[in-house]
């Protein structure tokens, strides 16, 4: 394969070695995939891959990170098409974007790499990338919560922040506890339980902003 030169070819080789892992990452869990792989999916040389990434977990989590972009894009985009909304059609948007989560495999990627991004991305990757990968996920997160927060009367975006943290974690919990994180196909038969959680921690959630005020 040529050499890229210009900064848009290197951008796309960049994403190109990204969407190759991906789809390794469909239907292989992470430990038996190697950058060797990557590299001879792509047809590059090993050496290429790591002037990319550095290390094979730095660029998981570059995955990671992308996947999260796409979901913050899609749920941003419920939001934003939605004017002043009630707690019910609030509610009804967390647990169908939450389902979401498990039911397509562009989501459930995110929770795999999610389930091993502390113990195992995190320690491997280099400091630039870990510092741009979670500032992304920080930035992006605070600035959902915000907008998400203007179409919720009564609700801070402070409070709104929190209540994505533990969403987050309740699902990720779900999602490591029941043995999931190696799975490529998620069951539905699971779902109703999920969607059953997070709504009783929404209804949790409000009446207690709403005793606060």
């Amino acid at each position: 394969m040529k050499t890229a030169k210009t900064a848009a070819q290197k951008n796309q080789r960049a994403e190109k070695i990204l969407t190759t892992a991906a789809e390794l990452f469909d239907h292989n869990d992470y430990n038996q995939i190697t950058m060797s792989d990557i590299a001879q999916h792509c047809d590059l040389s090993k050496g290429t891959i790591f002037n990319y990434y550095p290390t094979k977990e730095a660029l998981f989590l570059s995955l990671l990170n992308t996947k999260f972009s796409q979901y913050i894009s899609v749920f941003s985009t419920t939001f934003n098409a939605t004017a002043d909304m009630s707690t019910d059609e609030f509610k009804k948007i967390i647990i169908d974007s939450v389902s979401s989560l498990f039911d397509t495999k562009l989501f459930l990627t995110y929770l795999r790499l999610m389930a091993i991004r502390t113990t195992v991305l995190n320690p491997g990757a280099d400091a630039k990338t870990l510092e741009l990968v979670n500032s992304n996920l920080s930035q992006s997160s605070t600035d959902l919560a915000v907008n998400i927060s203007q179409h919720l009367p009564g609700i801070v975006p402070q409070q709104m922040a929190n209540l994505f943290s533990a969403i987050n974690a309740l699902v990720l919990g779900f999602f490591i506890n029941t043995d999931l994180s190696l799975k490529f196909i998620f069951p539905e038969s699971k779902l109703p339980l999920i969607r059953q959680t997070v709504t009783d921690y929404l209804d949790g959630f409000f009446n207690n902003s709403l005793n606060q005020k």
